[in-house]
């Protein structure tokens, strides 16, 4: 009886040919096939496709070429970015809302789009490198069975997002398209650290959800753990595209990686006319010393950024986010940007941050730097 083959990941063609070749190198048989994630145009992915008794070994081939958040880099810091704009995608209403945006600024930013969504599989508990799997007949139906249904879905998702962005945006973002097993959370940090996008750009439940949310769970998350910016936006913001963004607050404690932020985030805003609002909340009446260190940083950014439209000011309350939202519905913010800050695992459960706690407070997107 044939060997029934498995569908291992659906990749950009280089980076299949990548794996294809480490695969032979191991005296792995892998065979390659065209997917069409758009009905009727040219093949924007391609399917690697294996033996079932080479999947243990194919799947660690594959976390050594593609990354793996286990492994430790050092120098992850000096990396240089590329000119990419990653998008994960469970393929629901926030996401797509989040994906829409994605486009325009990739547009702007003169980088190419790529939408990841990973998706579970009996192997994806199961399967252990050092370990053996046995299944009965039916397990390969059914694995089959979830990866048509998964790509079916990424194919609807796609052509949606196509379709608001229009043919001309489309076309200048140069998308691409991963799809794979395995846990979400673990892939887009697996992925941020190997190729390190300029932003991902992800999607959240936003008010009124909580940490149960799966999407909103695997965004805080995320947030947490990678180096790069993150950009989470809500499925009820009001900002749908860049021309809808006009005003931009960056809350700042005057720690002093949060100039190395505001630089960050004067350069992702370099192609688009917005206001940018640097404030300090304070949990005291009339810190006379906050509002000192306020001004020099107001005369530090005028110094530097003589061209760029901006203002510094100074929020008073006792509830952070309270303040926060307060700020932003007077002010008509569009984008609420933040820096977080290493803390260890224990404060990080009993005392969750500032970002992860807006993330799930507010429906303004929130862009979140990393010190």
């Amino acid at each position: 009886m044939k060997e029934k083959m498995i569908t291992v990941a659906i990749l950009p063609l280089y980076k299949a040919e990548l794996l294809k070749t480490r695969l032979e190198e191991e005296n792995i048989e892998c065979f390659l096939s065209d997917v069409n994630l758009i009905e009727g145009a040219p093949a924007s992915g391609t399917r690697v496709s294996i033996a079932e008794h080479d999947l243990q070994s194919t799947l660690k081939i594959a976390e050594s070429l593609f990354g793996t958040e286990k492994q430790e880099n050092t120098q992850e810091d000096a990396l240089p970015f590329e000119a990419s704009v990653l998008v994960p995608t469970d393929f629901s209403e926030h996401s797509l809302t989040a994906a829409r945006l994605a486009v325009d600024l990739a547009s702007q930013l003169k980088a190419r789009i790529i939408f990841l969504h990973s998706f579970m599989t009996p192997f994806t508990y199961a399967v252990h490198y050092s370990d053996h799997f046995l299944y009965d007949a039916n397990f390969v139906k059914s694995l089959h069975a979830i990866e048509e249904s998964t790509q079916q879905d990424f194919e609807s998702f796609i052509a949606s997002v196509k379709r608001e962005a229009g043919a001309s945006l489309w076309k200048q973002v140069n998308p691409e398209y991963l799809l794979k097993t395995g846990e979400a959370d673990e892939d887009i940090v697996a992925y941020a650290k190997k190729h390190r996008p300029i932003l991902i750009v992800m999607g959240t439940r936003g008010s009124g959800s909580h940490y149960g949310d799966l999407i909103g769970s695997v965004t805080a998350e995320v947030l947490t753990r990678v180096k790069v910016p993150v950009l989470a936006v809500p499925k009820d913001s009001s900002v749908k595209t860049l021309d809808q963004i006009h005003n931009v607050l960056y809350t700042t404690n005057f720690d002093p990686k949060d100039y190395l932020s505001i630089d960050r985030l004067l350069a992702l805003l370099k192609p688009f006319d917005v206001k940018l609002c640097c404030a300090h909340v304070s949990f005291k009446d009339h810190n006379f010393w906050d509002e000192a260190k306020l001004e020099g940083l107001k005369e530090l950014l005028k110094r530097k950024y003589a061209d760029r439209n901006f203002e510094c000011s100074y929020i008073e309350g006792e509830d952070f986010l309270v303040s926060v939202e307060n700020f932003i519905r007077d002010n008509k913010i569009d984008i609420l940007s933040l820096t977080t800050h290493k803390r260890n695992i224990i404060s990080r459960l009993f005392n969750p941050g500032i970002a992860r706690k807006m993330l799930f407070h507010t429906n303004t997107p929130l862009l979140i730097f990393h010190s």
